[in-house]
């Protein structure tokens, strides 16, 4: 086996649909998310971003993995990777992409690629020491996920130095395949106010589902959960996350895309006519991902965010989808509705250079000093 870095998705030796297979039904490492995001966020302003695809191959040359990944060059000149999708878009349960049954291999292979001190004469004569990496910044990666964990294993192994700090919990729903069987996963005091919630729902004099079903409803569909989410976050003081003009953008983008490939869920709740919640989410492969959301802050009385979780289930399980994730954040509500956590980690790796080592060291330092500082805040009343 080799690996070979590609330095664009033109370079690439896979059509999308086989890109899409070797992710292995896990939505935020398709194709048409990637490819999309790197189009809104490669630039910012400084051109440091570069495209880190790294290829596994067999001995016959047929990719049998790949690492989807980019580099930023810092203003020092460190080369930090990260995986495309990162951000502010928070894509989860990223990883390694290859076959089941492979990740052993595939993650050893880039271990032992990343782990090779460049550059030499060699590789600048070459022009592989554009290769160069310093440090390794990945979020909200799986505890569980066997070829991640054997990756940083590999390069511990081969003298880089790793830091993994648990990160926060993505939260899963095991769907089962009726509605009465679901309420029964629930307290009684939840089931009763799912109930409630329900007929409510089913209250099509007062309330009305719409969901975007063709390209000539869209604009609505997104108006509307893009109005009510910024009034929603703007009410408490904050921004919104579609107050980014590249966020906006990327969604807007990918949305489309996602809606003509049949895996867009984009739908609103209305009482008497006017819009008091809308739900952004993905449907790929049994699984349904409750990406984003809008409640309208003058209709709370209502109880919005509890009737949509309630249609969101009984559509899900209506066409026998078997799970429900909810992905990153530690919520409430996410374990109220019955969703197990799935712990991720945060996890920094530097090369086994000197240089990173030490620029290691020191950010090791400045984390140090700044728990320590929140602490001594928190325990003299000045940090909530």
């Amino acid at each position: 086996m080799y690996v070979s870095r590609m330095t664009s998705f033109d370079q690439v030796p896979l059509a999308p649909a086989e890109w899409d297979r070797l992710a292995g039904g896990r939505f935020f490492l398709t194709w048409t998310w990637l490819e999309c995001w790197w189009r809104h966020y490669r630039q910012d302003g400084s051109n440091r971003h570069e495209l880190y695809i790294l290829g596994v191959y067999d001995d016959a040359g047929r990719v049998v993995g790949l690492a989807p990944w980019y580099l930023e060059r810092t203003a020092t000149g460190a080369g930090v990777v990260r995986f495309l999708g990162s951000g502010e878009v928070c894509s989860d349960h990223q990883t390694l992409l290859c076959p089941p049954g492979r990740e052993t291999e595939v993650a050893g292979a880039i271990a032992e690629w990343l782990a090779d001190e460049r550059p030499t004469v060699s590789d600048w004569l070459t022009g592989q020491a554009q290769d160069r990496w310093d440090h390794l910044e990945f979020d909200g990666i799986d505890q569980t996920d066997a070829a991640m964990q054997f990756l940083f294993d590999q390069l511990a192994i081969r003298n880089c130095l790793l830091d993994r700090q648990p990160g926060l919990n993505c939260w899963l729903l095991d769907l089962p395949t009726n509605w009465d069987e679901f309420l029964g996963l629930l307290s009684k005091n939840r089931r009763a106010q799912a109930r409630k919630a329900a007929a409510r729902v089913a209250d099509t004099e007062h309330f009305t589902c719409r969901e975007v079903t063709s390209a000539n409803e869209f604009e609505q569909g997104w108006s509307t959960l893009v109005g009510l989410h910024q009034r929603r976050w703007q009410s408490l003081g904050e921004p919104g996350c579609f107050a980014s003009e590249r966020f906006t953008s990327f969604h807007h983008e990918v949305a489309k895309k996602l809606l003509e490939r049949g895996e867009l869920r984009l739908w609103w709740l209305e009482h008497e006519g006017r819009p008091i919640s809308a739900e952004y989410q993905f449907v790929y492969q049994g699984t349904i991902h409750g990406y984003q959301s809008g409640l309208d802050p003058e209709a709370l009385a209502l109880e919005p965010g509890r009737m949509t979780q309630v249609a969101s289930k009984q559509w899900a399980i209506a066409h026998g989808l078997q799970r429900f994730d909810y992905l990153r954040g530690d919520e409430k509500y996410k374990s109220n509705w019955r969703a197990e956590p799935v712990p991720t980690w945060n996890v920094r790796v530097a090369a086994p250079r000197v240089a990173a080592r030490f620029a290691h060291g020191v950010w090791l330092a400045k984390r140090n000093v700044k728990s320590w500082i929140k602490t001594g805040l928190r325990k003299a009343g000045y940090a909530r």
